[in-house]
Parts: structure tokens; C-alpha cells; sequence
């Protein structure tokens, strides 16, 4: 199975756990419409239980162009970052932590992505 195939069908997996359970999982849209509501939430002076929501548990870290949203936290100085991921993100992550760890097993793995 070539590379490209074994991303489409995890890419695909990934969409169908989503369809069940669309909690953990964020396809592009609607992480980039999330980051969007917090920078909005973030301006507005009155907001409502669901802005307040957003704005306690992420921050926007902009990286350039790129902006990303990120776990909030509390010590900005001392405290390392949470970054989200996409769906269409999760293989290229995945497949550069079983590289980094000499194609170790999911153990090894773990403890990779967990470093980053």
C-alpha cells in the first residue's frame, strides 16, 4: 500500500470517528472557525456563556502568518503549549513521531508527541 493510499484511508477513519463523536476530532473548518470565535470572543466587550467558554480554555498563538489554536494557559512563561491538531494533520504528526523514534511501537511513540 503506497504512502499516499495508507494517509487517505487513515484521513478517511479519522472523518468517519468524527461523524460519530465529533468532540475530539476537528476537521479544518471547523478548527479555523474556532480560532476565528475566540479572536472575535477576545474583542468583544460583552460576551456571551459561550464566548466566556471559549476564552477559558483556548488562546490564539499567531507564528507569522500561521495562527494555531492552543490550550490556555495559566503561567505563560513557565508552562509548555498544547497545540491542537486538524484531522488533516493528524498522519503527517503520527508518521513524523514513528520516524523520530526509529519506527518504534505506539509506546515509544507516545512519548515522542508528548515531548512536543
Amino acid at each position: 500500500m503506497e504512502d499516499n493510499e495508507k494517509e487517505q484511508l487513515f484521513t478517511r477513519r479519522l472523518f468517519e470517528h468524527y461523524e460519530k463523536d465529533g468532540r475530539k476530532l476537528l476537521p479544518k473548518a471547523v478548527y479555523f472557525r474556532t480560532i476565528e470565535e475566540v479572536k472575535a470572543a477576545f474583542q468583544k466587550t460583552t460576551k456571551s456563556s459561550h464566548e466566556y467558554h471559549l476564552l477559558g480554555k483556548f488562546e490564539v498563538l499567531r507564528c507569522g502568518d500561521i495562527e494555531r489554536r492552543v490550550q490556555k494557559r495559566t503561567d505563560t512563561a513557565e508552562e509548555s503549549i498544547l497545540y491542537y491538531a486538524t484531522i488533516e494533520e493528524t498522519y503527517d504528526i503520527v508518521k513524523r513521531a514513528h520516524v523520530a523514534t526509529g519506527h518504534g511501537g505506539c509506546d515509544r511513540m507516545e512519548k515522542e508527541l508528548h515531548n512536543k
